[in-house]
C-alpha cells in the first residue's frame, strides 16, 4: 500500500474561484469540502504536462446528517470518538457531555459508523468490543443512530485447545454474510456488505475468554482469527494483513438465555 500525498490545497475566493499552481503531472483525487455541504470527490482527476486545466467546475450538493447518542450499559459516554466512513472519505466527531454526536455534510449513500472510547481502549485491553454499523444517508435528511445497543443478550465464552496468538478476534456473523475470507479491502461496497452481516465482534483475552454485549438472538457463524502482534511496537501493515482464513468457523445459535460458549479450537 502506498501513502497518499497532497499535490496542493487552496481556498476559494468570494466568487467561488480557486487556483492550484505547479501541480506535477499525474493522476489525482480532487476533493472539495464546505461545512454546509457534502464533500465532493473526483477520483480520476488527470493532470497532463504542459497543459493547464481551466474553467473546471465543482458543484457541491446538500449533504445528509447523522446524529444520535453513544451509550454503554445504558449510560451516555462523553468524549468518545465517532467515525463515519463513506465513499467520500472519513468524518470524525466527538460526543458531547451527554454522549450525543452530530455529523453534518455527509454524501448520499451507505456509510460505516463506529464509536471508540479512548478511556475504555486504555483500560479494557483485550476485552475491547468493536461493533460498526452500516447506515444509509440521503441528502437533506437526518438519520438518528443510537450506538452502543440495548435489548440484546450477553454472550460469553472461552476458546480452548488452540494455539492463540497475541491478538485474537472473535466474530459473530450472519450465516449468509460475507466473512473476512471473502473480503476485498479495495472494494468499498464489498466492505460494507461484510459489515452489514456482522452481529458482533470482540477481542479475546490471553486465556481465550471473550465477551460480547447486546447481541441480537439468532443464528450466526462464529469465526475466530488469531495472529501475533507486538503491542509495544505496533505494525499497521500487520493489522491490515490480518489472516483472512479463520482458525475456527462453526454455526452457533444465540438464544434469549444464552449459556457460556466453550469453543474447541482443535476442531475448526
Amino acid at each position: 500500500t502506498g501513502v497518499l500525498k497532497t499535490a496542493g490545497t487552496t481556498t476559494t475566493n468570494e466568487k467561488g474561484e480557486f487556483t492550484l499552481n505547479q501541480v506535477a503531472p499525474g493522476a489525482y483525487r480532487l476533493v472539495a469540502s464546505h461545512s454546509d455541504y457534502a464533500k465532493s470527490i473526483d477520483p480520476n482527476f488527470d493532470v497532463t504536462a504542459g497543459r493547464d486545466i481551466t474553467a473546471y467546475r465543482i458543484t457541491l450538493a446538500k449533504g445528509g446528517e447523522a446524529h444520535g447518542t453513544f451509550t454503554i450499559d445504558g449510560k451516555p459516554q462523553p468524549g468518545a470518538m465517532i467515525v463515519m466512513l463513506g465513499e467520500a472519505g472519513v468524518e470524525l466527531v466527538q460526543t458531547d457531555s451527554q454522549g450525543r454526536f452530530d455529523v453534518k455534510g455527509l454524501s448520499s449513500g451507505p456509510h460505516m459508523i463506529a464509536a471508540f472510547d479512548p478511556s475504555r481502549i486504555a483500560s479494557s485491553g483485550a476485552g475491547l468490543q468493536f461493533n460498526p454499523q452500516v447506515v444509509d444517508i440521503t441528502a437533506g435528511n437526518a438519520a438518528d443512530i443510537p450506538l452502543g445497543g440495548t435489548g440484546g443478550v450477553k454472550v460469553t465464552g472461552t476458546l480452548n485447545g488452540g494455539d492463540l496468538g497475541t491478538l485474537t478476534l472473535v466474530a459473530l456473523r450472519k450465516p449468509d454474510g460475507t466473512s473476512l475470507s471473502g473480503l476485498d479491502l479495495t472494494n468499498f461496497s464489498n466492505l460494507l456488505e461484510s459489515l452489514r452481516s456482522l452481529g458482533s465482534q470482540t477481542m479475546a483475552g490471553p486465556d481465550g475468554s471473550f465477551s460480547m454485549d447486546n447481541v441480537p438472538p439468532g443464528n450466526y457463524t462464529l469465526e475466530v482469527y488469531s495472529m501475533n502482534f507486538d503491542e509495544s511496537n505496533p505494525d499497521i501493515n500487520a493489522l491490515l494483513n490480518l489472516p483472512r482464513t479463520p482458525a475456527y468457523s462453526h454455526p452457533v445459535e444465540i438464544g434469549p438465555e444464552q449459556q457460556p460458549l466453550q469453543i474447541d479450537m482443535s476442531t475448526p
